[in-house]
């Protein structure tokens, strides 16, 4: 069985970060790295928001880097709501948890900053895109509604 760190990217809101370590402790996710927030990641809202999980936030390591986040990963799976112009398999959150159980080890899923997402050169970094098949015209999800669909896919193959 692998085990599943969440990786979170210039994240920008305290609110949202808090909404995703809520979204970890539903689905029994406890590790937690943070990529330069843009915040404190105990501010208040934060913590708030963590409805009670804020010992994930307690936890949770802070990098200067993709590369220092991800440095303990076989297999590191970005987010992002737009198919970027790169040779990257692409994967649903359903096939993207199957891979994840499947590979021993820690493994990893990588979220990006709420505006933009990751860039060209954070998403080189890993081995695949996923992807959530939503409306093609109103495709960005805010961090947290993702982050549910991709641990709730990833916690029904435990």
């Amino acid at each position: 069985m692998s085990s599943l760190k969440i990786i979170l990217v210039r994240t920008q809101l305290p609110e949202n970060l808090g909404a995703v370590v809520r979204a970890m402790g539903n689905f029994n996710i406890t590790d937690l790295c943070l990529v330069n927030p843009l915040f404190d990641h105990m501010d208040a809202k934060a913590i708030a928001m963590s409805a009670g999980n804020e010992q994930v936030l307690k936890k949770a390591v802070l990098c200067s880097s993709l590369e220092d986040a991800i440095a303990d990963c076989q297999i590191v799976y970005a987010t992002s709501a737009s198919v970027r112009d790169m040779n990257k398999p692409i994967k649903s959150p359903e096939m993207a948890a199957q891979d994840l159980h499947n590979f021993k080890g820690k493994n990893a899923i990588v979220f990006g900053p709420e505006r933009s997402g990751l860039l060209n050169d954070e998403i080189t970094l890993c081995q695949a895109l996923i992807q959530i098949p939503v409306n093609p015209d109103f495709s960005s999800l805010n961090i947290a509604q993702a982050s549910v669909l991709v641990f709730y896919e990833y916690f029904k193959m435990l």
